[in-house]
């Protein structure tokens, strides 16, 4: 994350407002550090992340108002969510107008249609099926359609394809993982 916000965006260069879902420690620390970031940390346990100053949120009820953010940061979250098509809408809607969203999901780039099944109760269930046990689907290659559909227009940003301008094996990035864009119209 850290790579393509430095390489592909200006978000360290101007006055934004970050919304980050479930933050990864180490770049929320980045983000909340940085001067010219209003950076809003949330999440369903906030006291987790006392030190960034965090909120409940839940992202299919994002307690905030429509058009507040420039940028919201939601990765590993989708894939424990009952209602992700809900989640998804909340996070266009507080989002700005041009404003987008990192929405990165465990991605299975061989299954047409997400694997879901509300029916798979337990545990040893869900990992068998999902991958882990806490998740509630496996996103196929139609996890795309489900963003268009909350209403993104979504670009997939490939470090090794797209050529950022960095030395990219020393970063033990995966060459098949590509950096996904939910951008607001």
């Amino acid at each position: 994350m850290y790579l393509f916000f430095t390489l592909r965006t200006d978000i360290f260069k101007r006055k934004i407002r970050v919304l980050h879902i479930s933050p990864n420690r180490n770049i929320a620390e980045v983000l909340y550090e940085n001067k010219n970031i209003d950076y809003v940390c949330g999440g369903l346990q906030p006291d987790e992340f006392n030190n960034l100053g965090a909120v409940r949120v839940d992202v299919t009820k994002i307690n905030f108002g429509d058009n507040e953010f420039d940028v919201v940061i939601c990765n590993h979250v989708l894939e424990h969510v009952a209602d992700d098509a809900g989640a998804m809408r909340e996070i266009h809607r507080v989002l700005k107008t041009d404003g987008f969203a990192i929405l990165q999901v465990p991605l299975a780039l061989d299954l047409q249609k997400t694997l879901e099944d509300s029916t798979l109760r337990t545990c040893k269930e869900r990992k068998r099926a999902f991958g882990q046990s806490d998740h509630v689907r496996l996103y196929g290659l139609d996890y795309f359609d489900r963003l268009q559909n909350a209403g993104f227009r979504v670009v997939r940003d490939n470090p090794f394809t797209n050529q950022w301008p960095t030395e990219l094996q020393k970063h033990c990035l995966d060459k098949n993982e590509d950096v996904i864009i939910a951008y607001k119209n």
